[in-house]
Order: C-alpha cells, then sequence, then structure tokens
C-alpha cells in the first residue's frame, strides 16, 4: 500500500497544497515550523479519523477560515482508493471511493499508518491501557 498523492485546503499552514509522491521512499526536509508534521497529521487523520496532536477540531484549520479539506489517492493491493476529509463547522464528513462513511471507525484499514512521535514516551512510562491502545490501533 503506498499514497499517491495528498490535497490540503486550509489545513494548518497550508491554503493549498498538493503533493504526489513516490512509492518507494519519500523524505520531508525543511526548517523548524515549516509545515513537515502537518503533512503528517494529515495523513494520519486520513488514517484514523483523528489527530495524533490534538483533540480541538479548530486548531487544524488554517488561520482565519473555517474548514479545511484533505483528499489523497492511495493504492492497496490492486485497488484505487481516494479518500476525503472535510471539517466545517466542527463537523467532520469522510468519504472513500465517493461514498460518506457514518461513524470515524469505518475509516480504520484503509490506509495504515503507524506514526512515533516524542508523546509517545508515555507508551514506556505510562499505564498499560495506552501500550494497548497503541497495538490494538496497530
Amino acid at each position: 500500500m503506498y499514497l499517491t498523492d495528498l490535497f490540503l485546503k486550509n489545513f494548518r499552514n497550508y491554503e493549498d497544497l498538493e503533493l504526489n509522491f513516490n512509492k518507494n521512499l519519500n523524505i520531508f526536509i525543511g526548517n523548524n515550523a515549516q509545515g513537515k508534521t502537518n503533512i503528517l497529521e494529515a495523513i494520519y487523520l486520513l488514517s484514523t479519523g483523528n489527530s495524533h496532536r490534538t483533540n480541538i477540531i479548530s486548531e487544524m484549520v488554517n488561520w482565519q477560515k473555517d474548514k479545511f479539506y484533505i483528499k489523497a489517492n492511495l493504492h492497496k493491493k490492486d485497488q484505487k482508493i481516494k479518500i476525503e476529509f472535510l471539517v466545517e463547522k466542527r463537523k467532520k464528513r469522510i468519504k472513500v471511493n465517493s461514498n460518506k462513511l457514518e461513524k470515524i471507525s469505518d475509516l480504520l484499514g484503509y490506509l495504515n499508518v503507524v506514526i512515533f512521535s516524542p508523546e509517545d514516551l508515555r507508551l514506556v512510562k505510562g499505564s498499560p491501557n495506552k501500550r494497548r491502545k497503541f497495538i490494538n490501533l496497530g
């Protein structure tokens, strides 16, 4: 499985961003606070329906805007899958191949990701519940 492209509209510091990916390896290089983690957050959002950084939807909307849109196309086995994620007025709308999902949990399994961040030290130092949740999501 691999992403072929990603489109962000009014997500975090991006007003409009379109990326095309190589199926083997992609590297993001840049100075601090340029948006590298925002790209990873958008991909994680398409995978799980939630951010790994915040539970507050409005924090993900570009400054002075009221909604954001993320779209990605991916190849999984012999399938082409399009995932769309729209947040408008604090409501999430998710579509897979133009079909609206009723529950966020229906998104799981289309785009599989594993993310490690500094906050993940809680996996080692925190309660067993955190470790179980991380393993179950994987």
